[in-house]
């Protein structure tokens, strides 16, 4: 997401950010699970499972870097693959459903954990970031 003051964008970015395609992967598993629990629907839901793999499939896909060790911030932008590690990419692997591949996650996790804790020093976080919540979100509802 990028962020913006005024009319000058600070990070701007084209093409298909990293954090936006984690939200839409766990949207597709929690509407998913919610039709076949609360609907009942199990053509549906399943219609909806076929559509979240695929997701996670392209997703670890595109979005990997090996390189790195860490995620694109962006792919498919203006000048291709961004290959910036920022903070956001725990997104990835903090959410109910996590989007990225297990096998990806120690590295990931290393990667970004040093880059949280500079924009939160003051606070112990991310003791344990493979498939687990945050346990805690900053006051100022920001990272």
């Amino acid at each position: 997401m990028d962020a913006k003051m005024g009319d000058w964008v600070v990070t701007p970015r084209r093409g298909k950010a990293v954090e936006i395609n984690a939200l839409w992967y766990n949207a597709l598993r929690l509407l998913e699970r919610w039709v076949h629990d609360e609907l009942a629907d199990e053509v549906k839901a399943a219609h909806l499972a076929m559509h979240a793999e695929r997701t996670r499939d392209s997703f670890n896909r595109r979005f990997w870097n090996p390189e790195a060790g860490c995620l694109y911030d962006v792919v498919d932008g203006e000048s291709g693959d961004d290959p910036s590690c920022r903070p956001n990419q725990i997104l990835a692997i903090s959410l109910r459903n996590p989007v990225l591949d297990q096998a990806y996650c120690l590295s990931l996790s290393l990667e970004i954990k040093p880059l949280i804790r500079n924009l939160m020093p003051r606070q112990k976080i991310l003791d344990s970031m493979c498939f687990g919540p945050i346990t805690r979100i900053p006051s100022n509802g920001g990272w």
